[in-house]
Formats: structure tokens, sequence, C-alpha cells
């Protein structure tokens, strides 16, 4: 006799190596950190919600829609495989690509019981080169001369002497050009999705979820500023410079960034569950 826990079984299976195939994708050909994390905790998003509903799934597809998705998910493995240099958009459509065919082969049509995992994967597949030229050719230059007037403003409240026009900031040691590229559009772009992902796993404090979006906006400013006043206090110094402008410093905000906007969706989770649980009156009290 068959286990009525095997079709369980099998799901859980090709799920979890579809979504091992997508990171190993991601990080050996995309080469940013930044993306791998996030694939990471969108993956992690998805399973925690399937396992919170597993009981509640309507487990069952027709011939059509399991051969249709069986289809689906022959081509994405064999383009998988047959990779030879790096593909971004392939690698980005990937998780909306294999949840079609994972869900045809599961569940047929009914994909709308799957409606809040596939928002988190429309979330992760969204281009962020896209809406960052499109923010570049809409308000980039208001952007660079915002971030320039706040990094003048510490760096003059912390006692160095500097002047700011525009995009340039001027001081002692040199000047530094606020280019579009340093304003920190990527760490906020991930920081929104992260906001995003936080109020659709806990839709119950989602209401008061909607300060994950401010807070996402003043922490990037806030990195940002802090990057450009390093690299103009070490204007004279080619090394430290150039480390704080490319990759290696930009990673280093990065991940600060996930960390304390991690750090603070944790607190205001358990804020939020806190009040809920004083507004629940005790039973045992006397009436």
């Amino acid at each position: 006799m068959m286990d009525q826990h095997s079709p369980n079984r099998v799901f859980a299976i090709t799920g979890g190596g579809l979504i091992l195939l997508h990171l190993l994708l991601t990080w050996k050909w995309t080469g940013s950190t930044d993306q791998f994390v996030l694939s990471v905790l969108f993956w992690m998003a998805i399973v925690l919600l399937l396992w919170h509903k597993r009981f509640h799934l309507h487990l069952q597809s027709s011939r059509f829609a399991s051969g249709l998705g069986a289809l689906l998910m022959g081509l994405l493995l064999v383009k998988s495989l047959s990779l030879l240099q790096a593909e971004p958009e392939f690698i980005r459509l990937f998780p909306a690509w294999a949840a079609l065919s994972f869900g045809l082969i599961a569940s047929g049509f009914r994909l709308r019981q799957y409606w809040r995992e596939i928002l988190i994967i429309l979330t992760l597949v969204i281009p962020p080169g896209s809406v960052e030229r499109f923010v570049e050719w809409s308000i980039g230059s208001k952007i660079q001369a915002l971030i320039a007037k706040s990094t003048a403003f510490v760096l003059h409240y912390i006692g160095f002497n500097v002047v700011y026009k525009g995009t340039e900031i001027a001081s002692t040691k040199g000047m530094v050009r606020v280019e579009y590229a340093c304003t920190g559009i990527n760490i906020l772009f991930l920081l929104l999705q992260l906001s995003i992902l936080v109020q659709l796993v806990f839709p119950v404090y989602g209401w008061r979820c909607r300060n994950l979006f401010p807070i996402a906006i003043l922490l990037a400013w806030a990195l940002v500023t802090l990057r450009v006043a390093l690299m103009v206090t070490a204007i004279d110094n080619r090394s430290t410079f150039e480390y704080w402008h490319g990759e290696q410093g930009s990673q280093i905000f990065s991940t600060v960034a996930i960390v304390a906007f991690a750090c603070l969706s944790h607190w205001l989770l358990e804020e939020s569950e806190t009040v809920a649980n004083e507004k629940i009156p005790n039973d045992s009290d006397p009436s």
C-alpha cells in the first residue's frame, strides 16, 4: 500500500531541489551576495508559509495541468543545466517559472491558494536595474543633491570644514562628486523588498508593519550618507577611498543594512505582538 504521505514527500523533495538549484545558479552566475542573501530569505519565507498551511492545501491536479507543469519544469531544468554563461534575466525569472510549473503539477489551475507566495516571488523577480534606471531618469539628480547636502551637514556637525554645491562636496583635502551609483538606490530597493516580505509573511501585524517602509527609507539614507562621508574624509588616501567607493565597501553597507533592518523588523513585530496580547481579555480576571 502506498503511504498517504508519499505525494507530500515527493513535492517537498522536488520543491527543495528547485530552490537549491536556483540558489546555486544565483551564487555561481550573478556574483552578487545581496541577491543570494535576498533569494535565501525569500525562499525561507515561502517555505514557512507553505508549512503553516500544509494541511489546508488542495493537492490534486488534472492530467493536462500536470503535463503542462512537467513540460515547463523539464524546459527549466534543461535550460538551467545548459547555461554556459551568466544570464541574469533567466536566473531572475527562475523562481516564477519554477513556481508556475510546480504549482500546476501539485494543484492544477487552483493557484489562488498560493497568492501570498506568488506575490513574494513577483517581488523577488522584479529587475532592480529597470527600477533604478527609472528613478535615475525621474528624480536621480534630486537624490544626488540630497545625499550631498546631508553628508555635508553631518561632516560640518562633527567638525569638518566642508561646503557643498549641488552634488559636489569640497573639503580642504579635495572634492567629491556624488554620482547616482553612490546614492544607495540599490540598498533602498533591497530594504523595500524586505519590507514587502515581512508584511506578506506576518499579515496579522500588516497594518503596524507599514512603519517598515519609512524605516527602510531612513535606514538607506543614513547608511549612504555615512558611506559618502567616509569617502570625503578619505579623499587624500587613495587606497582607503577606493575601498569605500568600491564593491567591498558597498557590500559592507549592504550587509549592515540587511542586519539592521532585520533587527528593527524583529523589534517591531515583538512590540506589535505585545500590544495585540494586551488587548486580549484575560478569562481568569473577575468580571
